[in-house]
């Protein structure tokens, strides 16, 4: 079965871009200033905030991966059931002809 590795994607807006990459860059940045602010001290209350907001930095860029899968598997899910109802109807796969 051919596949559609020549389709372009949409590509991603600017404030799609700017939460999928921006936040959690801007939280990694903010909360290292803060570590060094903090002087990386354990007992520092203000270095333990940069290293939670590292750890959402971290949590914000993996959501929108796992989001981003998901999106992608569903639409592999619906070109498959696409390719199925063809082949039911036709008796051949997309793009291969007739036996």
């Amino acid at each position: 079965m051919p596949t559609d590795s020549n389709r372009s994607s949409p590509r991603p807006t600017l404030p799609v871009l700017a939460i999928r990459y921006g936040l959690p860059l801007a939280l990694l940045v903010t909360g290292a200033v803060l570590i060094a602010v903090g002087h990386a001290r354990a007992n520092s209350p203000i270095a333990a905030t940069g290293l939670v907001l590292g750890g959402l930095a971290l949590s914000v860029w993996m959501l929108n991966m796992m989001y981003r899968w998901t999106i992608e598997s569903n639409q592999d899910r619906a070109k498959e059931e696409a390719a199925r109802d063809y082949y039911s109807e036709h008796g051949h796969w997309p793009g291969e002809g007739e036996s």
